[in-house]
């Protein structure tokens, strides 16, 4: 038989690298959708497109989006609830996208989605340190 009682034991329990991994895959899926816009910023050609259809009913919970028509091919088209409400676009109307050719997505001209990136990275250090000093803490706490 085997002697066990010299292997160490793990300190710091399963269920916190659960969590991490969880929070990994969470994250990788949100930049993933992220970097293709990042992608389709640089890389993508500035096109003019034209308005298909538009919402009948503005929503408040969900993304109202329009179809624009680029090259023969229709894409969806977020826009914020105030632009919907107030009818800033119509049917015929024509505005500038950015398109990449690979990818089935249009962007906004003037979008800056690499911000957005930068924002996530500076939450996500911000996240790695609250939870090392709530490690920390929690470590202290229990030893006395």
């Amino acid at each position: 038989m085997s002697d066990v009682s010299n292997i160490p034991k793990l300190r710091t329990p399963v269920w916190v690298y659960l969590l991490l991994l969880a929070l990994t895959a969470f994250l990788l899926l949100a930049f993933a959708a992220l970097i293709k816009d990042i992608i389709i910023q640089y890389k993508g050609r500035l096109e003019v497109a034209t308005i298909t259809e538009v919402p009948f009913n503005c929503k408040w919970k969900y993304d109202n989006t329009i179809k624009v028509k680029v090259d023969g091919r229709e894409y969806p088209y977020s826009i914020t609830r105030t632009e919907c409400t107030t009818g800033k676009y119509q049917v015929g109307q024509q505005l500038k996208v950015r398109r990449h050719a690979v990818f089935n997505k249009v962007i906004r001209a003037d979008d800056r989605p690499d911000y957005m990136l930068a924002i996530y990275f500076a939450w996500l250090v911000a996240f790695f340190f609250i939870i090392r000093y709530s490690w920390r803490w929690y470590q202290k706490v229990r030893r006395y």
